[in-house]
């Protein structure tokens, strides 16, 4: 799957709260580049008022005054920066929420047009797993990753043109591991996917075990076989521990290691920049100040090397609630005001179906039924007795032949239309709560 499609087709859902979510980067990013002052702030305490150096031009004559003034004019940013953070998050938060509940509903709405055909092809544990786990894990990605997304680019940009008018030949030290560090990035992209994907699937099975054990409970005590299931859900509940510790293990080897490996100029400014004031081409201040702003250089840097597992998660998460999205269904809707007459006769023409259309539970079905006239179907399980039932309902349709009321063929009718004049009772009853 293209990851272009898939996140451009995702941005169509998330459009709405786009802006809002760019701004909300903006300010974290304003929030950031003020605490990226406070490097500023060290050196001028280091080099105009603690240790001046020669030709130093302080604002302040008096050193006490100047050390105060500083210090109060960091303590205010630090106050800023944060007041500016919280506001962010709460706005974002809220954003998350909105758009999480967008996309449930919007998956769920779907869910509710499935025909019973594609239904039954996925458990009820794997259903609830996309409108509730996969929802959230796309509603984190795109809030949470499209806020840092705008935060660190700006941040990144704003730190790096600082960093060159304090020394262009250290920035290009630090800038040296960066392209190999993003090659191996790229190298690791494929398995990390696979790994999710894998994990995904598992974690889905146990949600689906555990449904069906807890729908089915009276069952399971009934026959005794609490071991048994308790077994079938340790079973797989050691999987999906396995192969999450697994992946976690795969990240925090492979990762951090690459993210270090970007980090290694931090250890390159150390050796050359204190030669550089042995050699008196340099301040002590402004190597203070360049290795303070390396923190927030590679902060960006770092975040980029944990975005291919979150890259890779949501994606999983994406392409699971498109194929439900797009799944068509196979008793299509028709949008049409066509009334049937419920007094009318019912009757098969030739009607040939089954549940795979290769295996007929039904073969060339005639049947007339009048009104008011009371029918019993007699036959062993799997006869066909039920399945009548459900073409009749339209929940399936005939393979072959058709099914009219009166002279309207059923399937010319809207389905909520055709329900309304029916009447069932099932086998198994079924109380919502």
């Amino acid at each position: 799957v293209k990851k272009s499609y898939v996140f451009s087709r995702a941005f169509k859902y998330f459009k709405p709260y786009s802006k809002t979510v760019f701004m909300t980067g903006v300010l974290l990013a304003v929030a950031n580049v003020l605490s990226a002052i406070m490097p500023l702030f060290n050196s001028i305490l280091i080099d105009d008022y603690l240790v001046p150096t020669k030709g130093a031009t302080p604002y302040f004559q008096s050193r006490a005054t100047g050390i105060v003034v500083t210090v109060l004019a960091m303590v205010f940013t630090f106050i800023l920066s944060k007041i500016i953070t919280i506001f962010t998050s709460r706005v974002s938060n809220r954003i998350g929420s909105r758009f999480s509940n967008d996309l449930r509903n919007i998956v769920y709405d779907k869910i509710q047009e499935l025909s019973l055909t594609s239904m039954s092809k996925r458990s009820a544990g794997n259903l609830m797993h996309r409108v509730t786990n996969d929802t959230e894990r796309v509603k984190e990605f795109f809030n949470q990753q499209g806020r840092y997304l705008v935060e660190q680019i700006i941040v990144f940009t704003v730190v790096l043109t600082i960093l060159f008018f304090t020394s262009v030949h250290l920035t290009l030290v630090v800038l040296a591991p960066i392209p190999i560090g993003v090659f191996a990035m790229t190298r690791f992209r494929h398995s990390t996917r696979v790994r999710y994907h894998k994990q995904w699937r598992i974690n889905s099975k146990a949600t689906s075990i555990l449904h069906d054990i807890i729908k089915g409970i009276r069952v399971v005590k009934s026959f005794g076989n609490e071991e048994r299931e308790i077994e079938k859900f340790s079973k797989v509940s050691r999987k999906l521990a396995d192969i999450s510790a697994s992946n976690e293990k795969y990240w925090a080897v492979t990762f951090p290691l690459v993210g270090n490996f970007m980090s290694l100029g931090e250890i390159l400014v150390l050796l050359i920049g204190g030669k550089m004031v042995l050699d008196g081409t340099l301040s002590l201040g402004e190597l203070t100040r360049f290795n303070l702003y390396l923190a927030f250089l590679y902060a960006p840097l770092r975040w980029m090397s944990m975005f291919p597992r979150r890259l890779a998660d949501c994606t999983t998460s994406l392409v699971k609630i498109y194929e439900i999205l797009d799944d068509e269904p196979q008793t299509a809707t028709v949008d049409s005001d066509l009334k049937i007459d419920a007094s009318k006769s019912l009757e098969f023409h030739n009607v040939t179906f089954g549940y795979k259309s290769y295996e007929p539970v039904l073969k060339n079905i005639n049947l007339h039924i009048e009104p008011g006239e009371m029918i019993g179907l007699v036959g062993h399980s799997g006869a066909g007795k039920s399945t009548i039932i459900n073409l009749c309902m339209r929940l399936y349709d005939p393979n072959l032949g058709k099914i009219t009321i009166g002279d309207v063929d059923i399937k010319t009718v809207n389905p909520r239309e055709l329900r309304d004049n029916i009447g069932v009772v099932f086998q198994e009853t079924y109380l919502f709560s």
